[in-house]
């Protein structure tokens, strides 16, 4: 049928997102989700993000982005923000909902809302780390270093990706 446009359902994504921090006068948010069964990938053009505070439920931002071949392959939407801390403060807890947007540039529904920390960036160091040809060795499985967590001591580490 001609003319018709398929509803866009929003994406789905957990009820807590990855911290966040700014670099270089630009923040990046990375949104994990999965692709709602009833939207087809060629529907889509990209992604939109919402922000707003978990006390007042002020909106700070909505983000776009139209990154949909990586996001599709990673599981992840990646969002650039700048300037951020100019709006929010280190430790501050947001909520964000994310939506697909269609070919046309329809904002389509918004997700359930989950929540980020907006940090200051971590330092983890691991001295004395063992190189063979300025690249760390695979087979080696433990490796201990410290974690500084900048300004932000509220911020714990739960895990690393190395």
């Amino acid at each position: 049928m001609a003319g018709v446009q398929e509803k866009l359902y929003p994406p789905i994504i957990g009820a807590s997102i990855p911290a966040f921090y700014e670099e270089n006068g630009t923040a990046t948010i990375a949104v994990p989700f999965s692709m709602n069964r009833a939207v087809s990938r060629n529907s889509i053009k990209g992604f939109s993000l919402k922000i707003k505070t978990v006390q007042s439920n002020t909106l700070i931002a909505i983000l776009d982005t139209d990154n949909v071949d990586a996001a599709l392959l990673l599981k992840t939407a990646t969002f650039k923000w700048s300037p951020v801390s100019s709006r929010v403060s280190i430790g501050q807890y947001l909520k964000v909902q994310m939506a697909y947007i269609s070919q046309e540039g329809t904002i389509g529904y918004y997700s359930t809302v989950a929540t980020v920390k907006y940090t200051t960036k971590p330092t983890v160091l691991i001295p004395n780390a063992e190189t063979i040809d300025g690249n760390i060795p695979i087979f080696k499985k433990t490796y201990v270093g410290t974690y500084a967590p900048g300004a932000d001591y509220s911020e714990r580490p739960y895990s690393y990706i190395f």
